[in-house]
């Protein structure tokens, strides 16, 4: 495979939570052949805000819907982010 490389593209991150969300999306978005390890359904927990509801709520959700909901994150811990 190292034959086949044609440009190395670098992406400056600040922290390493930062680069894990940023290569998940970028695993999304180009779905590369041999990385099936974050190509799934599985992603990063981001917060939910309901405010098309009479009592908006809030809660952690991995699926961005188009459901007129604010979504805030996504967030590389989940533990951290139920604690808070």
């Amino acid at each position: 495979m190292v034959a086949l490389i044609a440009d190395i593209e670098h992406i400056p991150a600040s922290t390493e939570a930062e680069a894990l969300i940023y290569e998940n999306s970028l695993i999304k978005q180009l779905a590369p052949k041999y990385n099936v390890a974050l190509r799934d359904d599985k992603s990063y927990p981001m917060l939910k805000l309901t405010v098309n509801e009479r009592f908006p709520r809030l809660f952690i959700t991995r699926r961005k819907l188009d459901d007129g909901a604010l979504y805030y994150g996504p967030y590389a811990n989940a533990k951290l982010l139920r604690e808070a």
